[in-house]
């Protein structure tokens, strides 16, 4: 949290969404999710942050990217899946645009109290 974002930050935060220590994952996503708009960032890197986060093997960390889904990139696009799924390219990134979908699925299915109190109106 007390690295200025800039385009040259970004890459090293994105790198940390794959630490080994889960809060250190965590803190990279909050990051990510409160200061980096979703334009900031290319393809690669959004699909990167998507196949990190949403790992089966840490919940926290799941839930993390699934707040920065939904409460931030979502909210870009109005919250319309299909827009932000064309934004990801499902062509070139399939795996990614899957994960994307399973979890606006099951945020969707209200199983994620927390993450539905995040959400703010669309700008």
């Amino acid at each position: 949290n007390s690295i200025p974002i800039t385009e040259e930050t970004i890459p090293f935060i994105i790198e940390r969404t794959r630490d080994v220590k889960p809060k250190v994952r965590e803190s990279a996503l909050l990051a990510l999710k409160n200061k980096v708009d979703f334009d900031m960032l290319n393809e690669k890197q959004r699909v990167e942050i998507l196949l990190s986060g949403f790992t089966e093997r840490c919940f926290t960390t799941y839930e993390a990217a699934v707040k920065l889904l939904c409460c931030s990139w979502m909210k870009r696009f109005k919250f319309d899946p299909l827009e932000l799924i064309r934004n990801l390219n499902p062509t070139e990134n399939y795996p990614g645009c899957e994960k994307a979908i399973r979890a606006n699925i099951h945020v969707a299915e209200g199983t994620s109290k927390s993450i539905l109190a995040e959400l703010s109106p669309a700008e």
